[in-house]
């Protein structure tokens, strides 16, 4: 999952999970404001938009893919051949 935060030179926003939050509460950073009537996201000058993806999602992620190739280890592990029906002349 992708997060999102103002920084500005001087301070650095909290993560949010959508840029909309994120802009809303830039606010409170001095990074921008967002006019209520249009919509708009108006950032200050030297105002940066940086995103990451959370950590936690993508262990998560990687967490349920093991246990899906864990799974397909099961369902394709084949028994060893019986020794007993091989010809040894």
């Amino acid at each position: 999952m992708t997060q999102y935060r103002f920084v500005t030179p001087d301070r650095s926003g909290k993560w949010y999970i959508s840029v909309e939050a994120a802009q809303k509460a830039a606010g409170k950073i001095g990074a921008g404001f967002r006019d209520d009537r249009s919509g708009n996201f108006y950032p200050y000058p030297h105002t940066v938009l940086e995103t990451r993806q959370h950590a936690t999602c993508a262990a998560v992620v990687g967490q349920k893919m093991g246990k899906a190739r864990q799974a397909m280890r099961g369902m394709l592990m084949l028994p060893a051949p019986d020794k007993r029906h091989l010809v040894t002349e």
